[in-house]
């Protein structure tokens, strides 16, 4: 009977190890890429796309690649060529979500704020807010009290862009900022986790920003420098 039983086992172990390859390399990033559109549309009232997805289920990496918002008149709202993260799954078993890191490349923004002081992307606040019903329960409320702690080791922007423009006044007043990097070390919700801050922007030659800072979540709590040049 062992004997019988041991080949089963083999091959029921061989199938899920088939099928988990298979659900992580094609199947689920098939699926998420092909209903994107679709997705975003519901959920966000506005149109999105994406190029690519890839998941390896052995090293726990994620990639998504040309991820496209537009707002609400069908112009680039947020744009990334490269998305890409690797997390821990074992320390979900210790009530703690942890990243290893998180790489965005050629992140671009554009923010819109029109003559009403609407922005260009309050279509999907609105949409949000629709969606979102507010239900206190017992159960909900244990839920927010239970200590799940997010941990992000390594969070990196690469050559970001961002372009802010205001119609609110007279003259419409437009910032484009030259391609900068923003990291973020060892950030945590755990209590007393210093992380570290660090960025440096330029917005078209009049203004450079430097910002580098030690950021304590619990307690909340910033140390570090901050300076503006002309």
């Amino acid at each position: 009977m062992k004997t019988i039983l041991k080949p089963l086992y083999v091959k029921v172990l061989l199938f899920l190890l088939f099928l988990y390859t298979l659900s992580g390399f094609l199947i689920i990033p098939y699926l998420i890429q092909s209903n994107f559109s679709k997705t975003v549309q519901e959920k966000l009232n506005t149109y999105g796309s994406l190029g690519r997805v890839y998941i390896n289920p052995f090293s726990f990496e994620i990639e998504l690649d040309n991820l496209l918002i537009k707002d609400d008149t069908n112009k680039t709202l947020l744009y990334f060529k490269t998305l890409n993260l690797n997390y821990e799954l074992t320390q979900l078993f210790q009530k703690e979500i942890t990243l290893k890191h998180l790489i965005i490349e050629d992140l671009k923004t554009s923010i819109i704020i029109y003559k009403n002081n609407r922005f260009n992307f309050t279509h999907i606040l609105d949409q949000l807010a629709q969606q979102s019903k507010p239900e206190v329960t017992e159960k909900k409320v244990k839920k927010e009290q239970s200590n799940l702690y997010f941990t992000l080791d390594s969070f990196i922007l690469q050559n970001a862009r961002i372009v802010f423009q205001d119609n609110t006044k007279s003259k419409s007043f437009e910032v484009h900022s030259k391609p900068f990097n923003f990291s973020l070390q060892n950030f945590s919700t755990k209590p007393n986790t210093i992380a570290t801050l660090q960025t440096d922007i330029t917005l078209e030659d009049t203004l450079n920003l430097k910002l580098k800072t030690d950021l304590t979540v619990s307690p909340m709590s910033l140390d570090g420098s901050f300076a503006i040049t002309n």
